[in-house]
Formats: C-alpha cells, sequence, structure tokens
C-alpha cells in the first residue's frame, strides 16, 4: 500500500490525471488560467512547518509513520518542476525560474508581469493523498499583484465520491 502510494509522487513534471482531477474538484477553477511549474521554495518550508503535528484532525487524521515517510517523500519531490503544460484546458504555464527572476528584478516585476502574461498565477503543490487516498494534503497559491494573493494549506477528505475541505492548515492573504 505504502508503495502504491509513493509512485504518485514520484511522476514529477506529469500532469497525472488523477491528480489534475482532484485539482479540479478541489478548487473549482472554471476560468482561463495561468499557472506555474511548481512551488516555490517558501511554500515547501511553510507545508512542511505546518505539517509537524502528529495530530492533524483530531480524532480523525493522526499521522502514522507510513504517513510522514509518503509526506517527506512528496515534497523532497516538489523541489522539482512538478507540472507541464496543458494542466487544465485553456491554461498556459509560466515555468518557476521565469516568475523568479521577473519579480527579483525591480524594473520589471508586476508591471511586466501584466503586460507579458495577465492580471495573476497560480501556484499548486501535487495532491499529497494519504490512506488510500481518502484524505488529501494540498497547496495553493495565488498571486495577483495589486489585487493580493492568498496561500492555502487544507486537508480534503473523501467521502461518497467527493472530496471536502475539511480542515485548513494554514492560510494567509496579501
Amino acid at each position: 500500500m505504502a508503495l502504491a502510494a509513493f509512485a504518485i509522487c514520484q511522476a514529477n513534471a506529469q500532469n497525472d490525471p488523477k491528480e489534475v482531477a482532484f485539482i479540479k474538484e478541489a478548487t473549482g477553477l472554471k476560468r482561463k488560467i495561468i499557472y506555474s511549474d511548481g512551488v516555490s521554495s517558501y511554500a515547501i518550508r511553510q507545508i512542511k512547518e505546518n505539517l509537524k503535528a502528529d495530530t492533524l484532525i483530531p480524532q480523525i487524521l493522526i499521522l502514522t509513520k507510513e504517513d510522514r515517510a509518503q509526506i517527506a517523500f512528496c515534497l523532497e519531490k516538489m523541489s522539482n518542476p512538478i507540472w507541464v503544460e496543458g494542466l487544465f484546458k485553456r491554461s498556459k504555464l509560466i515555468k518557476r525560474d521565469t516568475i523568479d527572476a521577473i519579480f527579483k528584478d525591480k524594473a520589471r516585476s508586476w508591471d511586466y508581469f501584466y503586460k507579458t502574461y495577465g492580471r495573476y498565477f497560480d501556484s499548486f503543490s501535487k495532491p499529497i493523498f494519504l490512506r488510500d487516498s481518502t484524505f488529501c494534503i494540498f497547496y495553493r497559491r495565488y498571486s495577483g499583484g495589486d489585487e493580493g494573493g492568498s496561500d492555502d494549506l487544507s486537508i480534503y477528505q473523501k467521502t461518497k465520491g467527493k472530496w471536502k475541505k475539511v480542515k485548513k492548515l494554514y492560510w494567509s492573504m496579501s
């Protein structure tokens, strides 16, 4: 069981249909989307920090040794590009290093991004499926410059074939 779960995270830089289906359902995204090929190293640190506790949902989700190993393995894989073009219909991928270069250069920043790509972009982690895909840990960052942005790290539970957000582990707005 644990070996099969690790295989989910091994497929870096691919758009796995199970993962894409989860993201569509969990986020409800129907609009055109501009997304990065991965999450920032800061986001990975935030995810790790917020998953330190063994009890994520009292009496429902207490992490086992296998869960911890799977989470660590998946997070390690996220330091590389994790998505390729075509994640969603009507979507556009921007490489994480391109985004970092744009915002590192104060002369370009959001003005350049707006003119070149659009008003916003999203970053997604790979969904981390636990317990035979009955739970999922998922991170999403929405960045919109002057319009602000948000970070959301949440746990989802699959009940009666549908994913439902059951706990926010971390959330911030800028």
